[in-house]
């Protein structure tokens, strides 16, 4: 932590002006503060970004209601990975149009926006998760059910979507955040899980 290093600096006297150790070390922990303070910066930016877009996008398989009626609750483009693969599509979009420019603005904001697109994959696949246990089975047109008197079809039809919109959440994370990932995760862990746990305990 900067506490530490400032710590760990304050040990390290200057013999006199000249002294080139002295001014090593200075550059060195300016150096890993300047690191830690972007590293920092980023994940403050980040972690909120994927909550509120996981918060939104949640509920965004229940829109058949919206659109077509409580009828059609459970039609199958909604309650997909369509979503998810749309997400995809249009951040590698996004990604191909910028790709030529290097300013620090359109890297954060491709950051951003991987973050949001992939906690929104994310959202949708926790959704599809939970309405494995609701007995409500698979609208689709024309036929209705894969397969009549029975919720086994909707169930596969969840959980394979599920762990796509978890695997494309995975490929986004991945693609927005690149050598950060590790990054955000550790954060999160340390910052959200961590404390749970010990809450709990």
């Amino acid at each position: 932590s900067i506490t530490k290093q400032v710590g760990e600096g304050a040990e390290v006297k200057a013999t006199s002006i000249e002294d080139e150790t002295f001014r090593d070390e200075i550059k060195n922990t300016a150096s890993r503060w300047r690191k830690e303070i972007t590293n920092k910066a980023q994940v403050v930016v980040l972690v909120p970004t994927g909550i509120y877009a996981f918060d939104k996008f949640f509920n965004l398989p229940d829109l058949d209601i919206t659109f077509f009626g409580i009828g059609s609750h459970r039609y199958f483009l909604f309650h997909s990975g369509a979503a998810a693969w749309i997400l995809k599509t249009l951040y590698e979009a996004r990604l191909k149009k910028v790709e030529n420019d290097k300013t620090i603005m359109t890297k954060v904001v491709n950051k951003i926006l991987g973050v949001t697109a992939a906690s929104g994959c994310v959202a949708i696949g926790c959704h599809l998760l939970t309405d494995v246990t609701q007995p409500k089975s698979i609208v689709f047109p024309f036929f209705g059910s894969l397969v009549s008197d029975t919720l086994i079809d909707d169930n596969i039809w969840m959980l394979g979507n599920s762990v796509y919109c978890f695997k494309v959440a995975n490929d986004l994370y991945t693609l927005a955040l690149g050598d950060d990932f590790k990054l955000v995760k550790n954060f999160v862990k340390e910052n959200f899980f961590e404390p749970l746990i010990r809450i709990k305990k």
